[in-house]
């Protein structure tokens, strides 16, 4: 009976452990060699007029980093207007990418979407690519990249490194969400 109850109370442990290591292996995606579109997933914007969180800057400037090493890819931003954001987090993402030098002929818009799956879906769906790299957050980029092989769409990945001061409650959040992909999300 010890024994039953020893490796009940292990379950959750090693579950959280082997979340921990799908998210690490997630975060060291690379991107293909002759992409011909970034995809960056968005995240909240602040203020009024809007500006990139602290996450979503990171995001935004390993984009530039991977546009620089691709500069014939086009780059798709891809997320909407929460409650609680002034603009959609697209058009705040467009304006970023602008004034970090990408030209503005080269970002496609996705302003919809409320969370990965619609990223992705509406992404595609508006600006098809044959070779994507998806640009989000290192503890995202596992759950993304299942998401598009269940959606049928070529991807690589490009993780920008967390450093914001929220990333642990991100990385505990980000467990949820993988559950509930592994679980709910078919």
């Amino acid at each position: 009976m010890k024994k039953f109850f020893l490796a009940l109370l292990l379950m959750p442990a090693v579950y959280l452990f082997f979340l921990v290591v799908l998210m690490y292996c997630g975060s060291r995606a690379r991107p293909s060699h002759h992409p011909d579109t970034l995809l960056v997933l968005g995240a909240k914007v602040e203020g009024s007029p809007a500006y990139p969180s602290a996450m979503l800057k990171e995001r935004l400037d390993q984009a530039v980093r991977v546009y620089n090493a691709h500069p014939e890819s086009k780059v798709v931003v891809s997320g909407g207007q929460g409650a609680n954001e002034s603009e959609p987090e697209a058009v705040v993402m467009k304006r970023y990418l602008i004034s970090q030098g990408i030209p503005e002929a080269r970002i496609r818009v996705e302003p919809k979407s409320s969370r990965t799956r619609e990223n992705l879906l509406f992404s595609q769906k508006s600006f098809p690519s044959r070779d994507l790299v998806i640009i989000t957050s290192d503890y995202h980029m596992f759950r993304a990249l299942l998401l598009a092989k269940r959606l049928n769409i070529r991807a690589s990945g490009s993780a920008a490194k967390s450093k914001s001061r929220k990333r642990y409650k991100n990385y505990v959040k980000e467990m949820f969400a993988i559950s509930y992909c592994f679980f709910c999300d078919r």
